[in-house]
């Protein structure tokens, strides 16, 4: 195996690990509803904000804001190009009748495929994201407070203002991706956003 054969195996790697910890993590209770909330209410990439998630689970600490708008401006042209038509299309189907009749099986087998290939576009961008974001070397800190300082710093990435629906989703997201800080996860987005 060559040195480049072998970086693209390390890198898949970290890309599957970043995937695995991002659905255990929404898989969490009220993570889902939280996570749908933030990107429904106020445009939030769901998938950005798990890949920050986990750049602080795995010791990765503070990120320059240039760092991540260079990462977010990377991937933008396949979310707004695959993913985000994909997700309308998909909840254009979830209710779909031929007039009157009641739900067509043949739609919703068809509201199924497309729901597999946004989660597959999902996948690409979490991929290109997780490696573009990488924890460095650095010490390893306090993982909640790590995780706090980058959601926020993605909503000031995205000059999205936090309001207090959005800290306490926020909040049960962090409790959901890293569970040690669930009992503080709420003080710990309110700090990181008072800063």
């Amino acid at each position: 195996m060559t040195g480049e054969q072998g970086n693209d195996s390390l890198a898949q790697g970290a890309a599957r690990l970043a995937w695995d910890f991002a659905v255990q993590a929404y898989g969490r209770p009220g993570a889902r509803e939280a996570a749908l909330a933030l990107q429904d209410r106020r445009g939030v990439d769901v998938v950005a904000l798990l890949v920050l998630l986990h750049r602080a689970a795995r010791g990765g600490g503070s990120l320059s804001p240039d760092r991540l708008a260079e990462a977010l401006a990377r991937v933008a042209p396949w979310r707004a190009q695959a993913i985000l038509p994909l997700r309308r299309v998909r909840r254009a189907l979830k209710s779909w009748r031929f007039g009157a009749a009641a739900a067509d099986p043949r739609a919703e087998a068809v509201r199924a495929k497309v729901a597999e290939a946004e989660l597959k576009a999902e996948r690409v961008e979490l991929e290109q994201l997780a490696l573009a974001l990488a924890p460095g070397d650095g010490p390893p800190g306090d993982p909640g407070a790590a995780g706090a300082a980058l959601v926020a710093l993605y909503f000031k990435v995205a000059a999205i203002e936090a309001d207090a629906r959005d800290r306490r989703d926020l909040s049960t997201l962090l409790a959901a991706a890293i569970p040690a800080a669930a009992d503080h996860a709420a003080r710990l987005v309110d700090g990181a956003f008072a800063t």
